[in-house]
């Protein structure tokens, strides 16, 4: 449902979609979905999850599905999406603050790969471990991935992460700066190749 919502955003438009006026109720259905992804019953449904979760989150922060949202947003040209994108981009902190909260709580891959096996047959468990492990790290790196889009659209606005950080506690706030840190060094363009 969020997809068709996120890819029927039109080209032009007068009137901002119905859900930029309520996106709380957007944020909930993402927080069900993110804790969806810690509960999976197994690593492959978890992957599967998160990436539909890591899509959503860049659909979210784009504005839409069209790709030419954040620079058009950001160039000053005003195009529909990077209108949705201003309106919706005061929210984006409470999506990063739940999945850091999620990933706070989150027991790790060897208890999620012990819990997956748990629910499969004893004679099933050695075999499955492998791939388990590698499903669930497959996890931790989808998400890891898709909260690009999500810092990417609060470059340039300090205020907004200035007032996420302060209104984390610890170890949220902490978590918060390293992964902060991590995209400045890793996943924004610096001017080198």
């Amino acid at each position: 449902a969020l997809s068709a919502m996120f890819g029927a955003v039109p080209q032009e438009g007068a009137r901002l979609p119905p859900w930029t006026r309520k996106p709380h109720v957007v944020l909930e259905v993402f927080k069900a979905l993110l804790e969806g992804v810690y509960d999976s019953r197994s690593g492959a449904e978890a992957a599967r999850v998160a990436s539909s979760v890591a899509r959503l989150w860049e659909a979210y922060a784009q504005g839409g599905t069209r790709l030419v949202a954040q620079s058009a947003g950001r160039a000053g040209k005003s195009t529909y999406q990077a209108k949705i994108q201003r309106a919706t981009k005061g929210f984006v902190i409470m999506l990063i603050a739940h999945a850091l909260d999620q990933q706070r709580r989150w027991a790790g891959i060897e208890a999620a790969v012990k819990r997956s096996l748990t629910r499969l047959e004893p004679d099933r468990r050695g075999g499955a471990r492998n791939g388990e492990t590698q499903s669930w790290k497959e996890v931790v790196g989808v998400l890891q991935t898709g909260m690009v889009p999500l810092l990417s659209c609060l470059d340039g606005s300090d205020h907004l992460k200035q007032s996420l950080y302060a209104s984390l506690r610890e170890p949220l706030s902490t978590m918060f700066k390293e992964m902060h840190e991590g995209y400045q060094k890793r996943s924004k363009y610096s001017g080198e190749a």
